[in-house]
């Protein structure tokens, strides 16, 4: 009798603690990355009050940091990252190859990101000969991507790839000291925040950028993750666009206490936070979840060549999970 009250309290204490436990969500984080970081560091912080709003309580984010879209895809692939803050260009490349397993949750970022170069010789993309290098962090990157946005934009859609030839790649930080030392070795790069804005202050300059937003998107950060994930979890989906869509209200009535939350749990302290702030000013940093211009980048894509598989014919009931969710 005994034996068996025990066991019964066990088992009592067993579904007690399940009913209360934590529900992780895991995410990825490129940590003291300054475009991205104050908005998810607010998403993380509101998702637990909306979660539980949808009757989920103790819903935490966990970070995973990894910065290549490549090695966010493999532990997405993995189950070991159920959201992903990142580039178009990931989202992307796993949707074409298997457009029934992924799904964009929200837009998430989109900052002109521009092509700067210290080469006095290079004024336009016309300048640009197969001698000349830059710099960016690797091929199919979001920079790669940017550069094939400005090419097709300029010399035509057939001519989208014309410069990959010409990109040597390397670390952000090295980009931009190759480039502004006294003999550079590079001629320009693509090297996104803050590194282009340090470039420009010591001399480079800007030879494309987003001028005509009916040719080219900025640099493009959305929210995405496999369509089982977001079918097993909708409430926690659901919960996580209204957590963002509060963030971006909270960043575009103030944005300097999310920049003090990201610098002081990211330990960063260069740039200054007024340098930051500047900076996305700049930058035309804008924050946002509606999927518009993530889905502008992919048409892109599919029309120049980019992306050639299964995922070219799909709508965009097919690509955002609940269209409903973002409009």
């Amino acid at each position: 009798m005994f034996n068996r009250v025990i066991i019964a309290a066990i088992a009592a204490l067993t579904i007690t603690t399940s009913a209360y436990a934590e529900t992780i969500v895991h995410v990825n984080r490129m940590a003291k990355y300054a475009s991205s970081e104050p908005l998810l560091y607010k998403i993380a912080e509101l998702l637990p009050k909306y979660a539980e709003k949808e009757g989920i309580k103790d819903v935490k984010i966990e970070f995973v940091d990894v910065l290549a879209a490549t090695k966010a895809n493999e532990g997405l692939l993995l189950g070991q990252i159920d959201v992903i803050f990142g580039g178009i260009n990931g989202f992307g490349i796993l949707f074409d190859k298997d457009p029934d397993k992924f799904r964009m949750l929200a837009g998430a970022e989109e900052y002109n990101q521009w092509l700067v170069c210290t080469n006095p010789k290079i004024k336009t993309l016309d300048d640009i000969k197969p001698e000349h290098r830059i710099a960016m962090q690797g091929l199919n990157s979001g920079e790669h991507m940017q550069l094939r946005q400005y090419t097709a934009a300029k010399l035509g859609d057939k001519e989208y790839d014309k410069f990959t030839s010409n990109i040597i790649a390397m670390p952000r930080d090295q980009a931009v000291a190759q480039m502004t030392k006294e003999n550079p070795e590079i001629d320009c790069g693509i090297v996104g925040v803050p590194w282009q804005n340090i470039a420009v202050n010591k001399g480079a300059h800007i030879v494309a950028q987003n001028n005509d937003p009916t040719k080219t998107v900025g640099v493009l950060n959305v929210v995405y993750s496999t369509k089982k994930w977001l079918d097993e979890n909708p409430k926690i989906a659901k919960a996580w666009v209204a957590a963002q869509r509060e963030a971006i209200t909270l960043w575009e009535k103030d944005p300097i206490p999310m920049i003090k939350t990201y610098m002081e749990n990211d330990q960063v302290t260069s740039p200054t936070l007024e340098e930051i702030a500047e900076q996305k000013k700049l930058n035309t940093d804008l924050y946002q979840y509606k999927p518009t211009s993530g889905l502008r980048y992919l048409e892109f894509m599919y029309r120049v060549g980019i992306l050639t598989g299964n995922g070219k014919e799909k709508k965009s009931n097919d690509i955002v999970w609940n269209q409903d969710l973002v409009k």
